[in-house]
């Protein structure tokens, strides 16, 4: 089975908390209360908009990579060469891939051009260090 877990920021210091679902009487348990912009769980405020999900990938290090990570690529194609870029992760189509400028590619290698996980590594994310995507542009 895989590996289902969530990450986001506490609102009070603006920590990186993670936290997963669990199974007990046969039902999936979780405690999440949502007021404003925050979500409680087990008494913790977290900001909703810095709510990812892991991928159940790691990066070439062994990072865990969640959903707004931003991963630094190095790649080749006939067109480019050698290259190396950055991607923000994004959930699209019903699966986790990376984005940049508005067009995504896989993690899984079924369309040319798609990313190699054991040439990435995460760099930061879109909360922390937003300017790593504007860098390159």
């Amino acid at each position: 089975m895989r590996e289902i877990k969530f990450r986001g920021k506490l609102v009070t210091t603006g920590e990186w908390v993670y936290w997963y679902p669990y199974w007990t009487d046969g039902k999936v348990k979780l405690h999440i209360e949502t007021c404003a912009n925050k979500i409680k769980i087990n008494g913790m405020d977290i900001d909703q908009n810095t709510i990812g999900q892991y991928v159940v990938l790691k990066d070439r290090q062994g990072n865990e990579i969640y959903e707004g990570d931003i991963l630094e690529v190095e790649g080749w194609n006939s067109r480019d060469n050698n290259w190396k870029k950055v991607f923000e992760v994004v959930f699209s189509d019903a699966m986790f891939c990376l984005k940049k400028d508005n067009e995504e590619y896989s993690f899984f290698g079924q369309r040319e051009g798609d990313v190699q996980l054991k040439k990435s590594k995460v760099v930061g994310n879109i909360y922390d260090s937003p300017e790593l995507l504007q860098e390159e542009q």
